[in-house]
């Protein structure tokens, strides 16, 4: 999947951008928690939805990688833990924040409104386990093939 995730986008976020998205994602992090999880399970469709009809092919597949990660979120939740309690938390901050109206920089921005959702999403993948990390990793793979079917 950070190898698919690469390929989206030639944009470089700047270094004082980058560490202000940083601290953010860390801050949600740190504060994951029950309103955080219920938040996450009302707004996430609404958001997938949106998004994984963009007209930027890029924006889609984020959507797409974000779907799965909700889909480990939603399966976690449920008491299925195929992940750690860590990589949980890294999971629904990268949510948290996909969803969040309020982040670096605005959804609506044409462009350029999804380069924090991305730049987040590879921090998450990045802080994951191995273990964890393997089993989005799968996850990813069988959703691909089952695309290519």
């Amino acid at each position: 999947m950070k190898s698919h995730l690469r390929k989206f986008s030639t944009y470089r976020l700047d270094a004082s951008l980058k560490s202000i998205i940083e601290k953010s994602y860390g801050t949600a992090v740190t504060g994951v928690g029950v309103h955080e999880c219920d938040y996450i399970k009302r707004k996430f469709s609404r958001k997938y939805n949106a998004t994984i009809c963009a007209s930027q092919k890029w924006v889609a597949d984020l959507a797409r990688c974000y779907g799965i990660l909700y889909d480990v979120f939603s399966k976690y939740c449920e008491g299925e833990k195929l992940i750690s309690d860590a990589g949980f938390n890294f999971i629904v901050a990268a949510l948290f924040y996909f969803i969040n109206p309020f982040d670096v920089i605005p959804d609506h921005m044409a462009d350029i409104g999804y380069y924090d959702d991305l730049y987040v999403l590879q921090i998450c993948l990045g802080h994951l386990s191995y273990t964890d990390y393997v089993h989005i990793q799968m996850r990813f793979t069988e959703r691909q093939n089952a695309c290519s079917e």
